[in-house]
């Protein structure tokens, strides 16, 4: 009956205005009945006749945090000096320092309020996502994996948990993650992508084939699955069909950049220059961070057998860009068309 309560609290007051275990359950009744703003004042002015009173602790840092407010972690960091077991604290202690990117405190919070994370799924996922950026991979997989547990159908948990395993080099365990993806009538594109990269990196080329060329035909404006082909063809010298496959991305997605920019590099690989210069200034066309001056120069002296000065156009390039990835790939090709060296 917390009008009743407050009418009772008002009465002691009068005659006890600065007692503040009148003032904390004045301000509990505010809160439980709706009353936030005016909780929130009464709980800060306990704060400041008792600093430590630890209701009036609970209470705005409860109400701080719910409103998002950055003063509760000074409220929270005062509370688990006095309750440092407090899991419920720890929680919202962890989700106020992801909120800033702040990993390595969200972490530790995180691992001392594991009692009732099993029932928070969003900090739960926050957990583990932290413990991926701080590369603690193993860590991070049993994270993922409880919140599996705890719902089978969370396909964003299996995704995080794919990748985990991924990260961790344990393959066969990405692609046990998803099976469930992508074993039904209806397989999950994404799914189908992840188990491609881990059919892959277990030299189960066909398989990882066969999976993406699914996910391109159920997702068939996902321009990475196509960028994903190509570098498969890329790796395992199968140029034509990976000129084939983002050609026909391309027919759905003409303004890509990274489709003009990776069927080029494929051209490169069989010799047609002329296509791959075209491909490349479409890229630059469509993206103007692509180095275009520097791609012409090049091809034109790979296309007339001239390595030395193809070396040389793209080693004077990289002086003025020496972080672009793209001149890496042109030099790397430049010094693949040269050979080794006499002898």
């Amino acid at each position: 009956d917390y009008d009743h309560a407050l009418v009772l609290a008002k009465q002691a007051l009068e005659t006890a205005p600065n007692d503040v275990r009148i003032l904390t359950l004045q301000a509990l009744a505010w809160k439980e009945s709706g009353q936030e703003g005016k909780a929130l004042a009464g709980f800060h002015r306990v704060l400041e006749l008792s600093p430590d009173y630890l209701a009036a602790l609970e209470g705005a840092a409860q109400l701080e945090y719910a409103a998002s407010s950055e003063r509760a972690v000074p409220l929270l960091d005062r509370l688990l000096k006095l309750r440092p077991d407090e899991p419920t604290a720890h929680a919202m202690r962890a989700v106020m320092a992801w909120k800033h990117r702040d990993c390595e405190t969200a972490v530790l919070h995180f691992e001392r309020s594991r009692p009732i994370l099993a029932s928070q799924p969003d900090a739960l996922e926050e957990f583990g996502v932290c413990l991926v950026r701080l590369k603690r991979s193993d860590a991070a997989a049993e994270v993922f994996r409880q919140l599996v547990a705890k719902d089978p159908a969370n396909r964003r948990a299996r995704y995080s948990l794919a990748s985990v395993e991924m990260m961790a080099q344990r393959y066969q365990a990405a692609i046990d993650a998803v099976e469930p993806l992508i074993a039904g009538a209806d397989p999950d594109p994404k799914a189908l992508a992840l188990a491609s990269s881990a059919y892959e990196a277990l030299g189960d080329t066909p398989n990882a084939v066969s999976t993406l060329r699914q996910a391109i035909v159920l997702d068939p404006r996902n321009e990475s699955y196509y960028l994903d082909f190509a570098a498969l063809s890329f790796t395992h010298k199968s140029y034509e069909a990976g000129i084939q496959m983002v050609k026909a991305g391309l027919t759905l997605s003409p303004d890509s950049p990274k489709l003009h920019l990776a069927r080029g590099i494929l051209y490169v690989q069989i010799g047609h220059i002329d296509q791959a210069d075209a491909d490349f200034a479409a890229s630059e066309r469509l993206d103007p961070q692509q180095p275009s001056t520097a791609v012409a120069r090049v091809l034109s002296h790979l296309q007339q057998n001239n390595m030395d000065e193809a070396l040389k156009a793209v080693q004077e390039e990289m002086s003025g860009r020496p972080n672009d990835g793209f001149l890496y790939y042109l030099l790397a090709e430049v010094l693949n068309w040269q050979g080794p060296p006499a002898g």
